[in-house]
């Protein structure tokens, strides 16, 4: 009651609303003795459905329609029986963890292997706490998002026939105005600060067919040269709104 409270107070949740992993405040994590949360990752209790629902629409909308035709076309060339694309291959990194909420859908979604970087060691210390207790083994890493990127780069944690989905929702900074929406431009550190730091670490034969990058919960209202700036990184690009939100959406495509 006392969590739900200051939810309702500081950020205006209802009881609904508030949630994380899928999991109220009556149920584990917030039971286990020892779980707290930080007031940065507390507004990730708002978003909690949104993630949910943003990972089903990239996993079932985009990622294995898209993926099986790529898998066919292989079959196809190598002479290869037609099957669909293994999603055991998937790896999710997410640069910015905060809660891991992200992980933790894209683990329920696809049972693969996660890494998650945080540098905040109060907020790592927490989420690495809630994720065990929702026996979830996503790998987190107290670590800056440059150095967990150099970090997988250089040992081996990436299979050679690796799909890997990048989660990008850096802190938020200036980004958000009410004169122009959202700006990619931004954000702590930019949007295509951090794309530029994914091309660099690894090899071409890694990025090419298999990095997918999700930028997650952005206004639909943006500065639009920011968007068309983050669009050039694409080969192929999907954004659009969160189902059933009216203003939360995402980009979502291949390097």
């Amino acid at each position: 009651d006392t969590l739900q409270n200051y939810a309702r107070e500081a950020f205006h949740l209802g009881p609904a609303s508030f949630r994380l992993y899928g999991a109220s405040p009556h149920d584990l994590p917030w039971t286990a003795e020892g779980f707290s949360i930080l007031n940065r990752t507390f507004i990730e209790c708002k978003h909690d459905y949104i993630a949910k629902q943003l990972v089903k629409r990239l996993v079932k909308g985009h990622l294995k329609p898209d993926l099986n035709i790529y898998a066919h076309r292989l079959a196809k060339r190598s002479g290869a029986p037609r099957c669909p694309f293994d999603t055991r291959k998937f790896i999710v990194i997410d640069l910015f963890a905060g809660s891991g909420n992200m992980m933790f859908w894209f683990h329920k979604e696809l049972a693969c292997r996660c890494f998650g970087f945080e540098k905040e060691y109060e907020v790592f210390k927490r989420t690495k706490l809630a994720l065990h207790l929702m026996q979830c083994p996503a790998e987190l890493h107290q670590v800056d998002f440059e150095d967990g990127l150099k970090w997988l780069a250089s040992q081996g944690q990436i299979p050679e026939d690796a799909v890997i989905i990048f989660v990008l929702d850096p802190p938020w900074g200036k980004a958000l105005t009410q004169e122009h929406g959202m700006d990619l431009l931004q954000t702590c550190p930019p949007i295509p600060t951090i794309l530029d730091k994914i091309v660099t670490a690894f090899p071409a034969a890694v990025l090419q067919h298999r990095v997918f990058p999700v930028i997650n919960l952005f206004y639909k209202r943006k500065r639009e040269e920011s968007l068309a700036k983050v669009l050039q990184y694409f080969t192929w690009v999907h954004h659009g709104l969160v189902p059933n939100q009216k203003t939360q959406g995402y980009i979502f495509g291949r390097l």
